[in-house]
């Protein structure tokens, strides 16, 4: 009796220690984006989740400020991770300068840091020193010359134009605003008459095209730099009910954008692949933590997607 009881204390203690070990060689990845109130990085976080199901010894960990210009609350949710000593964080910077302080944090704890869709902005990351592991996101300065070579070619090359940008000084807004210009230098009679931030915000958006359109009743187009900020100018020619309205182009490919494409009410969006972005960021991360050398930068496709192809659109 007594060995069988010694036998079955030893099994137990074996067990326990199997256990253990499972428990502390666990792999935890933090993924944070801006805010999940955004159906584009929903569909980020989910194709994440999915990658990060394929790997029975991973935790992910995904978190977001509940605004996208809470760029505090973004540093402090990356801060506790660090202190957590996860294994690797992967981020959409809410903000593209005051970012790199909390690279430099886990840069200090060696935690490869890999940044999202949105760059990090080159000068402040080269003057701080600071160390990115990979860029995985699609080119937002070429996504901005589709949008502006599509409403150039859609007003004959003359009109008045606005342009909706997100936050201002995150790099994804800068770049496709560039890239919109960029291509509006073949249309030397397209004027740009107003140029706004809204947030990435559909109401914000709504407001602020009600204002621009109220100060420019001849305005021929409208480029957002994404579509929740187009969404929000769908809104506000609507409640116009003018006849001739703005021609409305976004950015990002949500569902929303796309329905309204096909409803007529939006005339372009440029597609981006954020289930790609967020698959790619989880198994990049993976490889950078097993030891694997990993590119610096990954690109991920940009289309233009208006009422011809919409019902081709797979995300």
């Amino acid at each position: 009796m007594k060995r069988s009881r010694l036998r079955w204390t030893a099994l137990a203690i074996a067990l326990v220690a199997m256990l253990g070990c499972q428990r502390e060689s666990k792999l935890r990845i933090g993924f944070v984006v801006t805010t999940l109130a955004n159906p584009y990085f929903v569909d980020m976080t989910d194709a994440a989740k999915q990658e990060g199901q394929k790997h029975p010894n991973l935790e992910l960990i995904v978190q977001a400020p509940d605004s996208a210009t809470d760029t505090d609350r973004q540093i402090q949710i990356i801060e506790d991770l660090i202190t957590q000593r996860v294994n690797a964080i992967c981020v959409v910077p809410a903000d593209s300068k005051s970012i790199v302080r909390v690279i430099a944090k886990a840069n200090q704890a060696n935690i490869p840091f890999l940044v999202l869709d949105n760059k990090v902005d080159e000068k402040t990351a080269r003057d701080a020193g600071v160390n990115i592991t990979a860029f995985i996101g699609s080119n937002n300065f070429l996504g901005g010359q589709l949008a502006g070579q599509f409403l150039g070619q859609q007003l004959k090359g003359v009109g008045k134009v606005a342009i909706l940008e997100g936050i201002t000084g995150v790099e994804a807004a800068v770049q496709r605003k560039s890239g919109f210009l960029d291509a509006l230098k073949a249309f030397p009679q397209i004027q740009v008459v107003a140029s706004q931030p809204a947030n990435w915000d559909r109401e914000k958006g709504m407001n602020v095209a009600q204002s621009i359109m109220q100060a420019n009743p001849q305005l021929a187009g409208i480029f957002a730099c994404n579509d929740e900020m187009a969404l929000g100018a769908v809104r506000a020619i609507k409640e116009t009910g003018a006849k001739r309205h703005p021609i409305v182009v976004g950015f990002d490919a949500i569902q929303d954008a796309l329905a309204a494409i096909k409803a007529g009410d939006m005339a372009a969006t440029v597609a981006q692949l954020p289930a790609e972005v967020g698959r790619l960021g989880v198994a990049t991360a993976l490889s950078k933590i097993e030891g694997a050398s990993v590119p610096a930068s990954i690109p991920t496709e940009v289309k233009l997607i208006t009422n011809e192809n919409v019902a081709s659109l797979r995300h």
